[in-house]
């Protein structure tokens, strides 16, 4: 018996399609857990130190430092985790628990917070290896052997597109953090 063109079995998308935007959303969402406090950082750390520009950016650097300093060294710890109990468990963990960071680095009063904060923040968006394997789960072996952006360098990319997002809205937080000097950021 085949299926008719109307069978709503027939109308569902594929497991794999599903599952990739799945993963694709999830690195989006740790990409965009990095890039989206850039352009608010050095208001929100004058706020925090009660210091000028020079003490922000010296904090800032610190916290971009620890940020990828925990996401290098938790990534292969989330990816034997995701080995051992489930790569969507694992994702799905992590996703919730950057949503409470999120959270606790919104209402962040001290620098000692926002400190704590970022370092979770780095840990647990350090799920871009578990990504690729569930992808390379989720794809048969010709399509493994054979790359295209759908599949293998989408999940890849997504953090250099949320840093162009990101790169070209930090222009307008440089006006906006010096309005009397009168000069505007050149364009990249």
């Amino acid at each position: 018996m085949t299926q008719s063109p109307l069978d709503p079995a027939a109308l569902k998308p594929a497991p794999r399609a599903a599952a990739t935007v799945f993963i694709t959303g999830t690195v989006a969402i740790d990409a965009l857990g990095f890039a989206l406090i850039i352009p608010v950082l050095p208001t929100l750390l004058m706020e925090l130190t009660g210091g000028g520009v020079g003490e922000a950016a010296r904090w800032g650097g610190l916290a971009t430092f620890v940020f990828a300093l925990m996401q290098f060294v938790f990534s292969p710890i989330i990816g034997g985790l995701s080995d051992r109990f489930g790569r969507r468990p694992v994702l799905l963990l992590s996703l919730t628990a950057l949503m409470i960071d999120f959270l606790l680095m919104g209402l962040a009063h001290a620098l000692v917070v926002f400190f704590i904060a970022r370092l979770l923040s780095g840990v647990f968006a350090a799920t871009h290896s578990t990504a690729n394997a569930y992808i390379a789960d989720i794809s048969t072996p010709e399509q493994r052997a054979r790359p295209s952006l759908r599949r293998r360098r989408w999940p890849g990319s997504t953090p250099s597109m949320a840093g162009s997002w990101c790169r070209n809205r930090s222009n307008l937080t440089a006006v906006v953090l010096s309005p009397g000097r009168g000069q505007t950021p050149s364009p990249r």
